[in-house]
């Protein structure tokens, strides 16, 4: 333009993904700006309704107080090898546009350079493990509160052996959970969807229904059983004396109290908060529990029963909730999948990026396959690789922790119910107020808060 400042866009579209370049103007001689654009390096004709297999650039004239018109022209021969020799000499380029030279356009990698990467020190690592410490809290139910107890009152450290076999065969399972998460952003029943029939989601539908009427039951009236004990026996408040009077079972009332609570935390949907209560009740439990053991230890000799398989008569039952239900069933694998995806760090955080990007395969529950769940992570930004690589460790050492320290929590409730207990059939329905009995006779009354 003879009376404005002209500027050529020359932009690409390189399959080997490099980025747009922008290079100044007059590329050609006689001209002031032009359009070129290519594909797989080679220049090609964008037209504006106008049918020529000669080289044809838009023309851009930017002015500041005036209409910018548009024309085109039709380059010579000469021009189209100009035109391809500059374009080619910016394409290979390097270097940074600044008052008249070349400059690249930020690509889809960028998106990915403000993730933070995670502390790996002990108190970032503290400060993000979550889903696996949630597992451990959610185990620690019955079987570590009532079965462990039941264990050692009855037959001392003879069921010693129990624990480290369901540990050791239930850590695959649950870590692999943690690992497919953590690995490709989805959850397990994500990879249920993609079985023939759908058939693993309808198992867990079912079980799902079954777990609700007789798992659920089983956790609040454990949890009833304990409100009930310090509120009524201990306190003396007799706060459900109403529901004795009109024929209600004091333990159904605290124990719809406790559902309420947990639905309306549920439906509440905050993740964060449900964590960071986790993490206090679970120090709180492990100080304390250790700490009562300590005051009267085990002897060192009874260690040896984690080596000698020993079936007393009468154990059978005990022996079978150890094995299913220590640390929890094998269903919860499922929900701390659900778990892990819903912290939304690491791949569970960028993986909808990466579908909308192209680095992965969109995932649709009804209708894609195996492969769709997997993502090639070499193909990702260094960056994105650092990032989903920590959070990758950092998940699998939040399981491995809440694993061990659910392993240490029911060898020690049996070893306290062996030590104080034994021999006691540790049953009937102030089984909760016995199994207390050893915080209270170990170190004193004020355990029982």
């Amino acid at each position: 333009g003879p009376n404005g400042k002209a500027q050529a866009l020359v932009s690409t579209k390189m399959s080997a993904g490099r980025s747009p370049w922008q290079v100044p103007a007059p590329l050609l001689p006689g001209i002031s700006s032009g359009l070129v654009t290519t594909s797989l390096g080679r220049p090609t004709v964008r037209t504006s309704g106008m049918a020529s297999s000669r080289l044809v650039t838009g023309v851009r004239e930017d002015r500041s107080n005036a209409e910018r018109p548009r024309m085109n022209l039709i380059l010579s021969s000469r021009r189209d090898r100009l035109a391809r020799t500059l374009f080619f000499l910016a394409w290979a380029s390097g270097v940074p546009f600044d008052s008249g030279r070349m400059a690249r356009m930020p690509d889809k990698s960028d998106a990915f350079n403000d993730l933070r990467l995670p502390e790996t020190g002990p108190r970032g690592l503290m400060r993000h493990f979550g889903p696996g410490l949630i597992l451990m809290m959610t185990g620690i139910g019955t079987s570590h509160l009532v079965t462990a107890p039941a264990a050692g009152g009855r037959f001392e450290f003879a069921l010693l052996w129990c624990i480290p076999v369901a540990y050791i065969f239930k850590y695959y399972g649950f870590e692999m959970a943690f690992r497919f998460t953590n690995a490709t952003g989805r959850s397990m029943l994500d990879a249920y969807t993609t079985a023939p029939g759908k058939w693993p989601v309808w198992y867990v539908l079912i079980t799902t229904l079954i777990q609700c009427a007789l798992g659920q039951a089983g956790r609040l009236a454990a949890a009833a059983a304990v409100l009930f004990y310090v509120f009524s026996e201990y306190l003396g408040l007799g706060l459900t004396s109403w529901a004795e009077g009109i024929g209600i079972d004091p333990l159904a009332v605290y124990g719809l109290g406790l559902g309420v609570v947990a639905v309306s935390i549920v439906l509440y949907g905050r993740y964060a908060a449900v964590e960071i209560a986790t993490k206090v009740l679970a120090g709180i439990l492990f100080v304390s529990t250790v700490g009562v053991y300590l005051v009267e230890p085990a002897p060192f000799s009874a260690m040896g029963r984690f080596f000698i398989v020993e079936v007393p008569g009468g154990s059978w039952l005990i022996i079978a909730a150890f094995l299913g239900l220590l640390p929890t069933g094998m269903d919860v694998s499922l929900q701390a999948s659900e778990w892990g995806k819903a912290k939304r760090v690491g791949m569970g955080r960028i993986r909808e990026q990466l579908e909308k990007q192209g680095y992965a395969r969109p995932f649709d529950a009804f209708r894609s396959s195996k492969a769709d769940l997997a993502v090639d992570v070499t193909a990702l930004p260094a960056h994105a690789q650092e990032y989903c690589r920590r959070w990758f460790r950092i998940g699998l050492m939040d399981f491995t922790l809440g694993h061990i320290v659910s392993f240490i929590l029911a060898t020690v409730f049996l070893l306290l119910a062996a030590v104080w207990l034994y021999p006691s059939p540790v049953e009937g329905r102030a089984v909760i107020g016995e199994i207390a009995r050893i915080f209270t006779d170990s170190v004193g009354p004020g355990m029982m808060v």
